[in-house]
């Protein structure tokens, strides 16, 4: 069981709201941490309890003993800080993107082999809850063999790029599609930019015949994130409305008589409590920031190549370029 001995890259936004107050949870300790400027890292390691500060990443990674390393960066910054934390003989959880594309995603994972450390990349809503139990009910015998996987994902616009809103926000469930059907064998698309929306809408089928759609939705209109996602089944189905509820559906055992003149149809609808024993901590939970990095811990503790790995994010960037390639 290896110790851990942790350093942080970033001071951002994302860092401070979720993955720092996660690691407080947890209960880790941060032995290091490394930002762009000393201002910011020794604010850093005051506000975060953290044993020492630099403003220069590669003067952490050389003068401290860490093992593992979390980074929360630009994303056009992600690689070249997890292969400098790689060959410092540090396991990586790097927050999504990782590449702009599959061939700086390949590179990675290919560093990673070379230097026998693991990659994790910060696909969080596979550690949801709501969607850990969605990839639990699509196992179940009940629910049949897996048909189709539908997703809606609406978000306010941020970007006079749909490209951008595919690799910086839709990414996630890009990820969750591809870990639910697998590569596609073929994909066809389209998008669309009036004003100030952007739309991307796509279809795809996989080598088994499982078919995937989503659309992205990028627009002033959409104030408030939201996302749904649809599983089907040959004998049952799935659906996941935000991070918030869950519900599906098996048919059940055929009766002697037509379904219609019996009561048998059930539905479950699975929801988190609401409460203010949370302290507002909820969302961290819910939305699978402290999943994702107590799974990264427990992985650099044995050893163990973690659930969302650097092959994982290479298909994710594969289907990726597929989708900006064929939406035209």
């Amino acid at each position: 069981m290896n110790e851990i001995k942790l350093g942080f890259i970033g001071y951002g936004r994302h860092a401070n709201n979720n993955l720092y107050p996660a690691l407080k949870l947890l209960g880790q300790p941060i032995q290091a941490i490394a930002t762009t400027s000393k201002e910011s890292s020794e604010r850093g390691m005051q506000e975060q309890g953290a044993e020492n500060a630099y403003a220069d990443y590669e003067e952490m990674l050389e003068k401290e003993d860490l093992n593992c390393v979390i980074i929360s960066a630009p994303g056009e910054k992600h690689v070249e800080l997890t292969e400098a934390a790689l060959e410092a003989g540090c396991h990586v959880f790097v927050e999504k993107p990782l590449g702009l594309n599959a061939d700086e995603a390949e590179q990675v994972m290919s560093k990673a082999e070379a230097t026998g450390k693991h990659v994790m990349v910060g696909f969080m809503k596979r550690f949801a809850p709501a969607f850990v139990r969605m990839h639990e009910l699509i196992k179940d015998q009940r629910f049949g063999d897996l048909v189709t996987v539908n997703c809606v994902y609406g978000v306010r616009n941020f970007s006079e790029s749909i490209e951008d809103v595919i690799l910086f926000a839709a990414i996630h469930n890009i990820n969750m599609l591809q870990s639910i059907t697998g590569e596609p064998v073929k994909l066809v698309g389209f998008k669309r930019a009036l004003g100030d929306s952007l739309t991307a809408t796509f279809s795809y089928q996989v080598e088994s015949g499982i078919t995937a759609s989503m659309s992205i939705v990028a627009a002033p209109s959409w104030a408030r994130l939201h996302e749904e996602f649809y599983v089907t089944g040959t004998n049952g189905f799935i659906r996941v409305n935000n991070v918030e509820q869950l519900s599906y559906h098996f048919n059940p055992d055929m009766s002697d008589r037509p379904r219609w003149q019996v009561m048998d149809e059930e539905e479950t609808i699975v929801t988190t409590v609401s409460t203010t024993s949370s302290g507002g901590y909820k969302d961290l939970y819910q939305r699978g920031f402290v999943g994702e990095l107590e799974h990264f811990l427990d992985c650099v503790r044995i050893d163990a190549k973690p659930l969302t790995s650097a092959e994982d994010n290479l298909a994710t960037m594969k289907l990726s370029d597929m989708i900006i390639s064929e939406c035209k």
